[in-house]
């Protein structure tokens, strides 16, 4: 019996722990989004215009600008914001 219990208080709180991440991590990912006004299709697609024109023009934008665009494309289709055609 009382092991039984253990074992039952062992399921539960690791069930408990992984509800905790998974909400932590969508109040993360809000948080990504309001940052960045990603919610906002103006300000969507003007990274989506920025990708495109750094696909295109080698000498477009620096280095680090460049490496965090493609992070917003890349959050922003993982996250289902945009999508691809």
């Amino acid at each position: 019996m009382i092991k039984q219990l253990q074992l039952l208080k062992r399921k539960i709180t690791v069930r408990m722990q992984f509800l905790i991440r998974k909400r932590n991590q969508k109040r993360q990912v809000k948080a990504v989004i309001k940052k960045y006004k990603l919610n906002d299709p103006i300000e969507r697609q003007k990274i989506v215009d920025q990708f495109y024109l750094i696909q295109h023009k080698k000498r477009a934008f620096g280095r680090k600008k460049k490496l965090h665009i493609e992070e917003k494309v890349r959050f922003m289709i993982h996250h289902k914001l945009i999508k691809i055609v």
